[in-house]
């Protein structure tokens, strides 16, 4: 005969299963079968009067007509539960109320996620807002109106609900530069659902890129805003393959000692004074006056080669 400290340990197996589909409906099944026998033990343990012979099976036979439920017409244990708990203590003993409120909140976990956000990273000088809508839901169903929300750091960041649905907005002045990291907390019939977390992140963007002749150094700027561009604070590049007769043009924000190297070598390329230096590049949002980038021009080679940048 199963415990309920062992019907509990199996429905935490089942909620924590590393791969869901692998949660088979004989797993569920087996669980909420073991619970019936729970109560039919209580009737037996009942048994010494008429009265309470009739009380046991009355418990019992509710138990188990609700868990057997469970997999008709898309019923659930929380269905079940609830059938159960509302003919009263009267049907159901109060510690096998709690088995299965147990084993409803440990099959049927609360689960969060964004709805809809505008979270990711920004061009510095960029203004957001944020603001976050969730979806949270306990066995496919939206809980949102019993959930409460929180957010840390909760400077600034308002909870509301609009349409039946936790909404998180910013209230301070636009986010502008840094990292902004906030961790939200979801809580709903006393469990809390898997963290989530909203990054804001703002970088300045980062120009590389083959090129089939030199560049012209006189015009390096639209050269260099020409290029296939990234967010990134790396001021360096890793391993690169560069085709026969292909130039190289990479460019990062600061003033930068950009040194060329032969990734399988590792010896120094050396680069003549016109084809690195320094320029001031305009911010693709157009905010402030731009700012100082260093580049440097990969020289072209009859063969295909692999070089790496550095600096210092």
């Amino acid at each position: 005969m199963a415990t309920i400290n062992n019907i509990k340990k199996r429905a935490s197996e089942i909620k924590n299963a590393y791969e869901p589909e692998s949660v088979t409906a004989e797993d569920v099944g087996g669980v909420a079968y073991d619970l019936a026998e729970v109560a039919e033990q209580q009737a037996e343990a009942l048994s010494d009067t008429a009265e309470g012979t009739d009380l046991a099976l009355r418990r019992s036979d509710a138990l188990q007509e609700t868990l057997v439920g469970i997999g008709a017409e898309g019923g659930t244990v929380q269905d079940a539960a609830a059938v159960a708990l509302a003919g009263g203590t009267g049907l159901v003993a109060t510690d096998v109320q709690q088995g299965i409120k147990e084993l409803a909140t440990a099959i049927f976990p609360v689960t969060a996620s964004f709805y809809e956000g505008n979270t990711g990273t920004f061009e510095t000088g960029t203004e957001v807002t944020p603001l976050l809508k969730l979806d949270i839901k306990r066995n496919g169903v939206n809980v949102q109106s019993s959930s409460t929300v929180s957010v840390n750091p909760p400077e600034d960041m308002e909870v509301t609900t609009v349409s039946n649905r936790k909404v998180i907005t910013y209230t301070g002045e636009p986010l502008t530069s840094g990292t902004h990291t906030y961790a939200i907390d979801v809580v709903q019939g006393g469990q809390h659902a898997a963290p989530l977390t909203a990054e804001y992140k703002f970088s300045y963007y980062r120009y590389k890129g083959a090129l089939s002749s030199k560049p012209n150094t006189a015009n390096i700027v639209a050269a260099i805003r020409a290029l296939p561009k990234e967010l990134s604070t790396v001021t360096t590049l890793g391993q690169t393959t560069l085709e026969a007769g292909k130039y190289y043009l990479f460019a990062v924000k600061g003033t930068v000692n950009l040194i060329v190297k032969n990734a399988k070598s590792g010896g120094t390329i050396d680069i003549p004074a016109s084809d690195k230096g320094t320029c001031i590049v305009p911010q693709e949002n157009g905010v402030g006056d731009g700012n100082t980038y260093s580049w440097v021009i990969v020289p072209a080679s009859p063969n295909t080669w692999y070089f790496q940048i550095t600096n210092s």
